[in-house]
């Protein structure tokens, strides 16, 4: 018991701080998104340069979007039903708290990795709605295909994200 006890306690904290950065991430997400109003833009780390070529790459974040990628992967390509969109959307969440909460990233890379999450949570929160799924999967689809062009990640090969086939 006395192993346990701290384990459960690190895991919950682990757990919290986790769920208040997603929190703060959405927050901060949609006050920027209600101030610029309803124009399309491209995705806030389209803005975000790598130094000569690509930012380098870190475990958790290889990990965490070989996650997403290869749910999307299964999900997206036809019709998603409620219990397809709302398990992609979990997953989403699950995979990019872990990235955050594991994060080792320098400052501009950390921007520009933020910048995808940011266009993922925002499709993850929308899939779930059967009005604007096909819109969420889109923007999800976006971002999976923008990550490529910001980081170095060797694993990231295969079928493209980039459209509905």
């Amino acid at each position: 018991m006395k192993v346990l006890q701290p384990l459960f306690w690190s895991l919950a904290l682990a757990l919290m701080l986790a769920l208040a950065s997603s929190f703060a991430l959405s927050f901060v997400v949609g006050t920027a998104w209600a101030a610029e109003g309803h124009h399309h833009h491209a995705p806030a780390a389209a803005g975000v340069q790598a130094p000569a070529g690509k930012w380098a790459t870190d475990l958790p974040l290889r990990s965490g979007m070989a996650r997403i990628r290869r749910a999307a992967l299964q999900t997206l390509p036809g019709p998603v039903g409620d219990a397809q969109a709302s398990a992609l959307s979990r997953e989403i969440r699950e995979a990019t708290a872990f990235m955050i909460e594991h994060c080792t990233l320098p400052p501009r890379a950390d921007a520009a990795l933020h910048g995808v999450l940011t266009e993922l949570l925002q499709g993850a929160e929308a899939l779930p709605r059967a009005a604007e799924r096909e819109r969420a999967g889109e923007r999800i689809l976006a971002a999976l295909a923008r990550y490529p062009e910001l980081f170095d990640d060797p694993q990231w090969s295969g079928p493209e994200v980039s459209a509905r086939p």
